[in-house]
């Protein structure tokens, strides 16, 4: 996951996959089949490490706070690369192979569900698809922020003003 984290999926090669891993390249294709499916399922356990890092006893809006909070919380940390994997994934679209770019949408597209899911838990009478599509916005937003350097103060407060969206019950 770091290496595609640190890199991008283009340019991540089955060589460097070979290198980290140690697994020689023909047991990685007779596993996995290529390089696309080996993303695939790490974009499958990225989305289950995420979601697992959240305490979902909590109400809706503190759910969507969590989630976008990460991205604070990982530029503050300085141990992983700064950033979402997914939406530094979703930057690479244009250049993405049709599967993989694929993939990567419909990664989004359950990411964008979850944030529609929570605002309309939070505010039935709200337009849930529309500010679930602002709220994957705001953290693909917050990612290129990260990436370009603003602080985890900066992130924070972001994300505090982005709350606003969700109308209270």
């Amino acid at each position: 996951m770091e290496l595609f984290w640190r890199q991008g999926y283009r340019a991540t090669t089955m060589q460097d996959l070979v290198r980290v891993t140690g697994v020689q390249r023909n047991s990685l294709y007779r596993i996995f089949g290529n390089k696309a499916a080996i993303f695939q399922q790490i974009l499958d356990r990225y989305g289950a490490w995420r979601i697992g890092k959240l305490d979902m006893s909590q109400p809706p809006r503190d759910l969507i706070r969590q989630w976008l909070m990460a991205c604070a919380d990982e530029a503050r940390a300085g141990t992983t690369p700064r950033g979402c994997l997914l939406v530094l994934s979703s930057t690479e679209m244009h250049a993405l192979e049709p599967a993989v770019r694929a993939v990567v949408q419909t990664h989004l597209d359950q990411l964008e569900q979850f944030f529609t899911t929570c605002v309309r838990s939070a505010a039935p009478d709200a337009d849930a698809e529309a500010i679930g599509a602002a709220l994957l916005a705001a953290d693909i937003g917050l990612f290129l922020m990260s990436h370009a350097g603003a602080s985890p103060e900066r992130l924070t407060s972001i994300v505090e003003r982005t709350l606003y969206l969700i109308p209270n019950a």
